[in-house]
């Protein structure tokens, strides 16, 4: 897995970690709070938020998904597996998850979200019944 997924990766588990805390946590209240007052002149600081934003619309997330913790999960993995696909390796040739690879995400979200449709996930459809 490249570094760049792999970073991906770790800051939407660990958002989702933050976004399960109680409201009044620390962390939590941390990451919501709103700064006043203005910035320098030039161009804006990134911010955390924003990578974190950037990551989610990357990888089709959305907020709401972070309240089960399994399914966040399995959603960030298998988000970051399909997408090097529209990468390039080091080589400048363009790669793609191979069949193999894809099973291995497939059983994960069946063992961990039993009666859910991994294809689901893949064409935007959750694929939760309940």
């Amino acid at each position: 897995m490249p570094i760049q997924d792999l970073m991906r990766k770790r800051r939407l588990q660990w958002f989702g970690h933050v976004c399960r805390k109680d409201e009044e946590a620390d962390i939590r209240r941390a990451m919501e709070i709103q700064v006043g007052g203005k910035r320098k002149r030039g161009r804006p600081k990134h911010r955390w938020k924003d990578t974190i934003k950037t990551d989610m619309e990357w990888c089709g997330l959305e907020k709401e998904d972070t309240d089960d913790r399994d399914r966040w999960r399995c959603l960030v993995e298998m988000k970051i597996r399909q997408k090097p696909a529209t990468r390039k390796d080091r080589s400048g040739e363009r790669f793609h998850i191979s069949f193999l690879q894809w099973n291995a995400v497939v059983l994960l979200c069946s063992l961990f979200l039993p009666g859910s449709s991994p294809v689901g996930f893949v064409t935007g459809d959750r694929g939760l019944n309940a």
